[in-house]
């Protein structure tokens, strides 16, 4: 079950004049298919549970577009807003985050495949070298290229990227646009982001000691806090100012990602030349010649 699917269904109830409730309760008739997170979201709705609760059951599908999707839900039945916009606003960063997502692995997929095979060749020519065990030399040969041969699959794992996670300044920023979208005022919307996640909690905190929100929250979230001050500065609706902040914020995550992935190679080289060859040496090139010093 796709969550741009649930979005595109749900946006299209709302569009057809269904209060959130109503919708969700209609969801799983629209989607065509039982599913049983939208089945239990529809049953936690025609119970008259909170709209947060009701949604709780599609965290498995959302991830963590969750919170956005429970803020635009939870704001537009209670202002009263016209929620369609939200879910579709939903739908497509769900889908910008998944391209850059895929993007991402893509560009790494490369030098994660070169690292195996260059940490893999010389242990695929241990069988030749289990042959003449007997041979002392050979042994601890084997034995100590083994070693180096692990260690340096270590290290070129270590030297590889991995593709960047979701910044939290980028996630908040989509989730307090999505409850500015359904009608809750900037400081709630901020609060309720801040709130629900602990490690931003301090910065609550800050806000209740006196300090306003671009300055609570500046030392937690920096560009969420750079786009509200661009915002109050230029008056530019903040709705949209956050959200191409979250975009421009995974942007510049993939790029230094995908320049990290072109450094690659040149980090790999030390392990290669200091793990991978010595033990290529001593568990192919040492029994070898041992077998051919031998008399026949």
């Amino acid at each position: 079950m796709s969550s741009v699917l649930i979005c595109e269904r749900l946006a299209g109830l709302a569009r057809s004049g269904y209060p959130v409730r109503g919708a969700l309760i209609e969801l799983p008739a629209r989607l065509g298919h039982e599913s049983p997170q939208v089945i239990a979201a529809a049953r936690r709705a025609r119970l008259g549970a909170p709209i947060g609760d009701c949604v709780s059951p599609l965290a498995t599908i959302f991830g963590d577009a969750l919170p956005q999707l429970r803020a635009c839900l939870e704001g537009s039945a209670t202002s009263g807003a016209n929620w369609a916009v939200g879910v579709e606003e939903l739908a497509g960063s769900i889908r910008e985050k998944a391209t850059l997502r895929r993007s991402a692995e893509v560009a790494g997929a490369g030098a994660t495949l070169s690292a195996r095979i260059i940490a893999a060749l010389p242990l695929l020519m241990l069988p030749m070298g289990l042959r003449q065990l007997t041979d002392g030399i050979v042994a601890v040969s084997i034995a100590f290229g083994v070693l180096i041969g692990i260690a340096g699959y270590r290290w070129l794992v270590r030297v590889i990227p991995t593709p960047p996670v979701d910044d939290p300044s980028a996630t908040v920023a989509d989730e307090v646009a999505a409850s500015l979208d359904a009608g809750w005022p900037l400081d709630a919307a901020l609060e309720h982001a801040v709130v629900n996640r602990p490690p931003f909690r301090s910065a609550f905190r800050r806000v209740q000691l006196g300090r306003p929100w671009r300055r609570a929250i500046a030392e937690d979230l920096p560009g969420l806090a750079a786009a509200l001050t661009d915002a109050h500065a230029t008056g530019a609706p903040v709705a949209a100012t956050l959200r191409r902040t979250a975009a421009s914020i995974r942007r510049d995550a993939r790029q230094e990602f995908e320049r990290q992935v072109e450094r690659a190679p040149v980090k790999m080289v030390l392990p290669l030349v200091t793990c991978c060859l010595p033990s290529f040496v001593l568990i192919a090139i040492v029994p070898l010649l041992r077998g051919l010093a031998q008399p026949v």
